[in-house]
């Protein structure tokens, strides 16, 4: 399930909300003041941040303003929730990139049904993403996620891995994924896949389990929770 910031410095209403979001599965981590939120945002994975504008600190268009300008945190989605007197923020917040936003007072369930809604579309914009292991392809952009860190994998490594990603779940023998990969272009050994796989494990560092070794034959990776 997915884990969200929530920042809220009235303390009775960010009791509330944590309630709701906690009741329907969700990890959420909170904060009261701009300060606070930044020290969360940059010390834990973040799906989404439900974004008080009126934060004590650092205001909440200045926390995202922060992240739309930061290829770490620019594509975790952020949902505004301000008061109605707060109309000219709320349009500079939408500028800014945030995804929707929602005035005070407000429901909880529709709060939530609205983060649900952002929530699916942004896991949507990846191709592949296992729910788990907090890791993400992107195809069209040739960048891959883990805890929203991009990866550094040269083009074979990525190449591989979007492979065995498509094919999750069968086994891949070596002269599978030479054909799907190098597509007989050059002449390669086995030996060439096996050390591309292990480099590839080691940058996948804690999701690299995904990827099982099937002796004798080739690799498997598990399938994703989500595919595009």
């Amino acid at each position: 399930m997915s884990t969200i910031l929530l920042t809220e410095d009235n303390e009775d209403l960010l009791e509330l909300i944590q309630f709701h979001l906690e009741k329907e599965g969700y990890t959420v981590l909170v904060a009261k003041t701009g300060m606070q939120a930044l020290r969360i945002l940059k010390t834990n994975p973040i799906d989404i941040v439900i974004l008080d504008l009126m934060l004590p600190e650092i205001s909440g268009l200045e926390i995202l303003a922060f992240m739309k300008k930061e290829r770490l945190y620019r594509d975790i989605p952020v949902f505004i929730e301000s008061a109605k007197s707060e109309d000219q923020d709320i349009v500079k917040g939408l500028e800014l990139g945030a995804e929707d936003y929602i005035t005070k007072p407000f429901s909880p369930k529709v709060l939530i049904a609205r983060v649900q809604k952002i929530l699916s579309r942004s896991q949507q914009k990846a191709d592949f993403y296992w729910t788990k292991e907090d890791l993400y392809i992107h195809i069209d952009r040739r960048e891959v996620l883990l805890h929203q860190t991009p990866l550094d994998l040269t083009q074979l490594e990525f190449d591989i891995l979007v492979f065995l990603a498509s094919h999750a779940g069968n086994v891949l023998s070596r002269e599978q994924i030479l054909d799907g990969v190098w597509k007989n272009e050059v002449y390669v050994i086995h030996r060439v896949i096996d050390v591309h796989v292990t480099s590839l494990r080691k940058k996948l560092q804690s999701a690299s389990s995904l990827i099982q070794t099937v002796r004798g034959i080739g690799y498997k990776m598990e399938p994703p929770i989500h595919e595009k």
